[in-house]
């Protein structure tokens, strides 16, 4: 027996604005069939980060990561050193649990439509939010660094709903653009993007 299925696109009641300032290299983004694919909640996911001019160097350790969107906190979790080759992520989930041994130093914040954004793989003391606060579109939240299952320093960003465990969504940017200051919806596997705010 055969049966039509209507497919209807998901469009996002909240306006998101991009979580980093300056130019960064955002890779690993919606078309892309990488390791975001293998989790459901993290399936639209992207990975942004900064390198000097030989592409040899992280750059954006240390930078300031913004709320996407207003909300309200709902988890934190910060007190992870940088991962480096003496890390012991299996000792960390031990601890703390899977979730905090893959995104390390957190945050995700609800959003209006149960939409909740989770920033990853932050700086040790940077968290600068409590569960409960209420958040701005563009407030700094934290800085970037790479804790939890990271070894350079790089944001991971994505937005799910219904819980941690719920289906990844894809959102569009407000104003985003390339370097060549066309506008940039993350349509390729690898986006070199400028944002001011």
């Amino acid at each position: 027996m055969e049966k039509d299925i209507k497919i209807i696109p998901y469009h996002s009641p909240n306006c998101y604005q991009f979580p980093l300032k300056g130019t960064v290299l955002v890779t690993d983004t919606y078309p892309s069939i990488n390791s975001h694919r293998w989790c459901r909640n993290s399936e639209f996911a992207f990975d942004a980060g900064a390198f000097n001019d030989s592409l040899t160097h992280s750059t954006i350790a240390g930078s300031p990561v913004f709320a996407a969107c207003s909300g309200v906190v709902e988890e934190v979790f910060d007190g992870l050193e940088d991962t480096d080759d003496s890390t012991d992520l299996d000792q960390v989930e031990r601890l703390y649990g899977e979730h905090t041994r893959i995104d390390g130093n957190h945050i995700i914040i609800r959003h209006m439509g149960g939409e909740l954004s989770l920033y990853s793989h932050l700086q040790k003391g940077s968290v600068a939010v409590t569960a409960g606060q209420a958040i701005r579109t563009g407030q700094q939240i934290g800085l970037v660094g790479s804790s939890g299952s990271s070894w350079v320093p790089y944001l991971h960003f994505h937005v799910m709903r219904e819980g941690i465990e719920g289906p990844g969504i894809p959102v569009q940017f407000k104003g985003l653009k390339t370097i060549l200051e066309e506008p940039c919806g993350l349509e390729d596997t690898v986006n070199l993007v400028h944002w001011d705010g």
